[in-house]
């Protein structure tokens, strides 16, 4: 979903994902391959990806914290963790997704679940990755 509303070109060099549990023949072979040669995600090792696996929503709020860099945005890295303060579960956000979650909570293109809840392992539905995704692409549109 986020290589095809970013509308990244897929890489021209075909050479598969070099995850063993990602077909090359499957249909979302060409976008795992650009979204990690272009570093939106990495995989859970390097010989598995996880296609599908559910995705939570600190790890969507990294994808979309790796996406800045390509619309111009620059990156998370000076993401002002003092706004992670105001959710009650913001000490369950993984140390590697802080910053993104930071990134993306202070440019509102998430939200907590509730006003004082997080919820970063929460499991991302499509409707909220849509929703995701549309706040990104109208913030930075221009």
């Amino acid at each position: 979903m986020l290589m095809r509303a970013l509308n990244l070109p897929a890489d021209e060099n075909n050479a598969g994902t070099g995850f063993s549990d990602v077909n090359q023949s499957a249909w979302y072979s060409e976008a795992v391959q650009s979204a990690v040669s272009k570093g939106l995600v990495k995989g859970w090792d390097n010989d598995h990806f996880g296609p599908n696996k559910t995705i939570t929503r600190e790890e969507m709020a990294v994808m979309i914290g790796r996406a800045y860099p390509l619309l111009g945005a620059g990156d998370s890295s000076a993401a002002d963790l003092g706004l992670l303060g105001q959710y009650s579960d913001s000490s369950k956000i993984s140390s590697w997704a802080k910053k993104d979650v930071a990134k993306v909570l202070n440019d509102e293109i998430m939200k907590g679940i509730t006003d004082s809840g997080f919820e970063p392992a929460g499991i991302t539905t499509r409707a909220q990755a849509a929703v995701v995704l549309k706040r990104l692409l109208i913030k930075f549109e221009e």
